[in-house]
């Protein structure tokens, strides 16, 4: 009952309200970073998946850890582990969230550069040359549908996953057995169908965390080859 209540406050109130809010530029904070929301740009405010995965990694010591950060938007996640000592690579296919990145950083950091700091617009890792990373955090768009631009690829992986399969075919490069490769997806897309693509590349799905927000359960999970 509860979980339907909140179903339909959401479609008759709070959704007409973020629709209005997505269209503006807009602040967060979490954990002592200030970051900037550029309209067209994912809002870790408004969905919860970003604010799972914080709440997972604020306390991670990420000294001289490798990071790296697929679909990075505003940037806050690579924030806040480069804050917790990582060095950080942030990609992005949208240049919307990759100009929003670099302006988060210059904001909360007072620098423009910096070496253990990277900002890439790249399509996956298509821009990158092969290296293993310690840590990999992935917020993929999840449903299964053609994106028409790069702002809707924050949200459809296309109608057969093609994100997924590309995904999957370029993770042997960049990890390893010793990597800790997660990923975030929530009960409202097809779990079992991404499951499905990960094997079919030699990859499982280990739930290692789950939680209720509000209406819907976000899953945490560490991608493993089989």
């Amino acid at each position: 009952m509860r979980n339907r209540i909140w179903k339909i406050s959401f479609s008759f109130f709070v959704k007409p309200f973020i629709r209005r809010r997505l269209k503006e530029e807009t602040e967060f904070s979490y954990g002592g970073l200030d970051i900037v929301v550029k309209p067209g740009v994912f809002h870790p405010e408004y969905f919860f998946s970003t604010g799972f995965f914080l709440d997972h990694i604020y306390d991670i010591n990420f000294k001289e850890k490798t990071f790296c950060e697929v679909g990075c938007g505003t940037g806050i996640i690579s924030l806040l582990a480069f804050r917790n000592g990582a060095k950080v690579i942030s990609l992005d296919i949208s240049k919307k969230a990759i100009d929003n990145t670099k302006e988060n950083y210059r904001n909360n950091f007072n620098e423009n550069t910096n070496p253990d700091f990277s900002i890439i617009r790249s399509d996956l890792f298509d821009n990158l040359q092969p290296v293993e990373f310690d840590f990999i955090f992935i917020n993929p768009p999840y449903f299964f549908r053609e994106p028409k631009d790069d702002e809707q690829k924050a949200w459809f992986c296309g109608k057969e996953g093609q994100y997924f399969k590309k995904l999957f075919y370029q993770l042997p490069e960049f990890s390893s057995k010793h990597s800790d490769v997660l990923m975030v997806l929530s009960d409202n897309c097809d779990v079992k169908r991404i499951k499905d693509i990960a094997r079919n590349f030699g990859y499982k799905l280990l739930l290692i965390y789950k939680r209720r927000i509000k209406w819907e359960w976000n899953f945490l999970f560490r991608l493993e080859k089989i």
